[in-house]
C-alpha cells in the first residue's frame, strides 16, 4: 500500500460509527479528497487533534490500491487557528469559506490560488480581522469557480463612468442612471460600496493590508454577493443560516 505526503487543510469533518471519522482535506498536492480517519472521534486517539476542523497541517495518507478512499494515518499540525475554534463568530464566517469551496470543487482537482483563498482566510481571521470582510473578499474571489465572470469596467449598459450606479444580475455587473431601464430589479450602492468591492474583486489576497470597512459598506457587498450567489450558483449554505441568526442576535442584544 502506497503512503503519501499531503499539505492540506481539514474543510469537513463527519462521523463514521463510534469512534471514526470521515474527514475532507483541501490540499496543495491533489486538491480535495476524502480520507477515512480510524479512531479519530476518541478524545484521546493520535488522530483526534489534527483532524479538528480548519486545522492546515501534513498528513501521512495511505493510499487506496483500489482507487477509493484514503486512510488517514498520521498528522503534524501547521496551525490549528485556535482563535477561529474557539470563537463561534469566526466559526461560523469561516465554515462559510470552507462549505463554499467544498461545494464549488470536485475531488482530485489541483488548485494553489484555491488552497491559497482558503489559508490565508483562516490566518486573516485568526489575527483578528473582521470575518465578515473576509468572508466577502473569499466570495468574491471564489466567483469564478463559480462560473460566473462579472464585467465591471464601467456600466455594463452603455461603457459609461460617470453617474450613479447599480449593481445588476441581468446585466452582469453595474450599470449607470442612464441604464436602470434594462433592469428595474437592479441593487442600488453607493460609490464607496462599488470602490471596496472593486478593489476585493481585483486585489490580491495575500498582500491584504489594513482593512476598515463602514458598516453599510459591508452590507451592501453581502447584498451583492448574495443575490450573485443565489441567482447563478444554486448553491445553499448551511453555514449562511446560521450567519443570519447570529447577526439577528448581535441586532437584539447590542439595539
Amino acid at each position: 500500500m502506497k503512503s503519501i505526503k499531503l499539505t492540506g487543510i481539514v474543510l469537513r469533518s463527519s462521523p463514521y460509527g463510534e469512534t471514526h471519522k470521515i474527514v475532507t482535506l483541501y490540499t496543495k498536492e491533489q486538491g480535495k479528497i476524502a480520507l477515512f480517519a480510524h479512531g479519530a472521534k476518541k478524545a484521546k486517539g493520535k488522530l483526534a487533534g489534527i483532524t479538528q476542523l480548519f486545522t492546515e497541517g501534513y498528513f501521512l495518507v495511505n493510499e487506496s490500491p483500489r482507487g477509493g478512499m484514503g486512510t488517514l494515518k498520521q498528522g503534524e499540525t501547521i496551525n490549528r487557528y485556535k482563535n477561529i475554534q474557539l470563537d463561534l463568530v469566526k466559526t461560523t464566517y469561516a465554515s462559510c469559506i470552507a462549505e463554499l469551496i467544498d461545494r464549488l470543487t470536485e475531488e482530485g482537482v489541483v488548485d494553489t490560488t484555491l488552497y491559497e483563498i482558503l489559508s490565508y482566510s483562516l490566518q486573516y481571521m485568526n489575527d483578528n480581522y473582521n470575518p465578515r470582510v473576509i468572508t466577502a473578499i473569499s466570495e468574491t474571489k471564489l466567483l469564478p469557480y463559480a462560473g460566473i465572470n462579472l464585467q465591471l469596467n464601467g456600466c455594463n449598459g452603455c461603457g459609461g463612468h460617470q453617474g450613479m450606479f447599480r449593481f445588476s444580475v441581468r446585466e452582469g455587473g453595474f450599470i449607470c442612471n442612464q441604464c436602470f431601464h434594462k433592469d428595474t430589479y437592479a441593487l442600488p450602492v453607493s460609490s464607496a460600496s462599488i470602490r471596496i468591492f472593486l478593489h476585493m474583486y481585483y486585489m490580491n489576497i495575500n498582500v491584504l493590508g489594513k482593512v476598515s470597512v463602514r458598516e453599510q459598506t459591508i452590507k451592501d457587498i453581502e447584498n451583492i454577493l448574495k443575490i450573485i450567489y443565489d441567482d447563478n450558483s444554486g448553491i445553499i449554505l448551511k453555514s449562511k443560516k446560521l450567519i443570519k441568526d447570529i447577526q439577528k442576535f448581535q441586532q437584539t442584544i447590542f439595539s
